[in-house]
């Protein structure tokens, strides 16, 4: 809530019918008084602001301030730096590009309904930090692409903050962010140096909505086929094809290790040798040859479930 031309304070409400009220009065711009507001004694929020709360007793009214609204304070873009310095539930607009995002999407529990989610990596010029991809979101970002995410929220867990999508969330491509911050310690943990020295290469049909394989068995039935595992029936046209490639990787110091890489891995591969290649239309001998002649490269991996995100480019190579 704006004060004063340059002062804040922070309102929690927790009743549905003023809610409502206090999103006309954001939407108008418009000045109101609220009476019987109490002042919290502790920051729910985690802000530097006062904190108030309205209670059952409080009005809401129109009136008119001597000052005019200031648009500086709805300005909800972030760095990612500002993002993790900023208050917990604050929703936030940021530019960043998805660094390491899982292939597989986490079914999740929501109020008695399965919903899909996985967690991607994210880095701007500033920092990286967790972004929580939902529903809709999830097959909007793709790695290596740099993105304008409007209205997420900012989350907690295990005192680490991270970003989340939501029903409103907007996900739009932008110019690829070039000079991204690959200095911090949470993202170096996903960074390896290795040369591949052995690949095998394969492909298969996967269901829109969960990602898993559509077996072979399925029946297409009037263009349409249903997936085994989900349930979800879908047209035969509308079924992606996956590249799994299992990669034994070699670092300086001899280890020998194999991860696998998918759609999005591999392209970031053809990007950094040769941009006018595409994943989806090259032959699987030309694919091998390149990756087996490639020598060394800096990959963001998923240790834990031994997965290649990406192939980072030269122009990544020196963190700022």
């Amino acid at each position: 809530m704006q004060t004063s031309p340059s002062e804040t304070v922070n309102l929690v409400c927790y009743s549905p019918e003023k809610r409502r009220d206090l999103k006309q009065c954001q939407d108008k711009h418009a000045s109101l008084e609220i009476s019987s507001a109490v002042k919290s004694p502790n920051k729910r929020l985690a802000s530097s602001n006062e904190e108030y709360t309205i209670s059952k007793k409080s009005r809401i009214t129109a009136t008119q301030l001597d000052f005019d609204y200031n648009e500086s304070f709805s300005n909800r873009y972030h760095t990612l730096r500002q993002a993790s310095d900023a208050a917990v539930f604050t929703t936030v607009d940021i530019k960043v590009k998805i660094m390491l995002k899982p292939e597989e999407k986490e079914p999740v529990c929501v109020r008695g309904t399965t919903k899909f989610k996985v967690d991607a990596m994210v880095v701007d010029r500033t920092n990286s930090m967790k972004l929580a991809l939902w529903e809709n979101c999830i097959d909007k970002a793709h790695i290596c692409k740099s993105y304008h995410v409007q209205n997420c929220k900012i989350h907690m867990f295990n005192d680490t903050k991270f970003l989340s999508t939501n029903d409103k969330t907007v996900t739009s491509e932008i110019e690829a962010i070039i000079d991204v911050n690959l200095d911090g310690l949470e993202y170096q943990e996903y960074v390896i140096t290795a040369k591949c020295i052995g690949l095998e290469v394969n492909c298969h049909s996967t269901c829109l909505l969960c990602n898993k394989k559509i077996a072979a068995t399925s029946q297409i039935e009037d263009e349409m086929v249903t997936c085994t595992n989900c349930n979800i029936t879908i047209l035969a046209n509308e079924v992606q094809t996956k590249l799994i490639c299992q990669l034994v990787l070699k670092t300086a110091d001899g280890k020998v290790t194999s991860y696998t890489a998918f759609n999005d891995a591999m392209q970031s591969f053809l990007n950094n040798v040769d941009s006018a290649r595409s994943i989806s239309n090259i032959d699987t001998k030309t694919l091998k040859l390149l990756v087996l002649k490639s020598g060394e490269e800096k990959m963001v991996v998923d240790k834990s479930v031994k997965v290649i995100a990406q192939f980072l480019s030269t122009t990544q190579d020196t963190p700022l």
